[in-house]
């Protein structure tokens, strides 16, 4: 205990002239001197009047601080690696959420437009990077949307009117019919009764035509 390699944090063993264990700072050190060599401790020969007295090995623990440093080193590695992957997660996480999650609600709303349903609006968060670009999509729906509506308007008032044109144009040519039949039956003129015959024809074509277009634009109506 009163080795002074205790007070200056320096560990050495001191063997005699034959190589036999004297004194030691601790255990674990290299006790003779080819282990000494081997790890390269410094070995300091005390002499008196020429001759050995005693051998000092002062041990050499650089081997210990390279494994203690590589030790350091892969902990130091390990967490600079950790630190990498939780800053690309938290990026990726980051990436995800501000452009792909984006661009993902937009493919829903186009699929949407495809289908022709216009009424479900294109929600984005307000700090969303694409909030200009999203704002436009959402009012070209709203403008899709309002065209559809006035488009069926005006489909519904073309039928309306075609459904009463019908109707109105049938009257005069149902007329135009019971007179040339009156006609027909009272005339005893053949030629007369050919021109009748066949004016009595045009009419009921067009008596045809136009139910069949009244009857159409009445099955339309009722799907608008």
């Amino acid at each position: 205990d009163n080795l002074p390699g205790l007070h200056y944090n320096l560990d050495y063993v001191i063997l005699d002239a034959s190589d036999n264990l004297i004194a030691r700072t601790k255990e674990g050190l290299n006790e003779d001197i080819l282990s000494a060599i081997k790890n390269r401790d410094t070995i300091i020969y005390i002499t008196e009047d020429s001759e050995i007295i005693c051998k000092l090995i002062i041990y050499n623990d650089t081997l210990v601080s390279i494994v203690n440093y590589r030790n350091s080193l892969r902990i130091f590695t390990i967490i600079i690696l950790i630190i990498l992957l939780i800053v690309n997660i938290l990026n990726l996480v980051y990436i995800d959420n501000s452009i792909f999650k984006p661009f993902r609600k937009l493919q829903k709303f186009s699929e949407h437009i495809a289908q022709g349903n216009l009424d479900i609006p294109l929600n984005m968060d307000k700090d969303n990077l694409f909030g200009s670009f999203t704002e436009s999509f959402d009012i070209m729906r709203s403008e899709l949307n309002i065209a559809k509506h006035n488009e069926h308007l005006a489909n519904q008032s073309k039928k309306e009117l075609v459904a009463t044109l019908s109707h109105d144009i049938n009257t005069p040519v149902a007329s135009i019919k019971s007179v040339t039949e009156v006609l027909m039956i009272k005339t005893k003129d053949y030629e007369l009764y050919k021109q009748l015959e066949v004016i009595n024809l045009k009419a009921e074509q067009i008596h045809t035509l136009i139910t069949n277009i009244f009857n159409a634009t009445l099955e339309e109506l009722q799907e608008l």
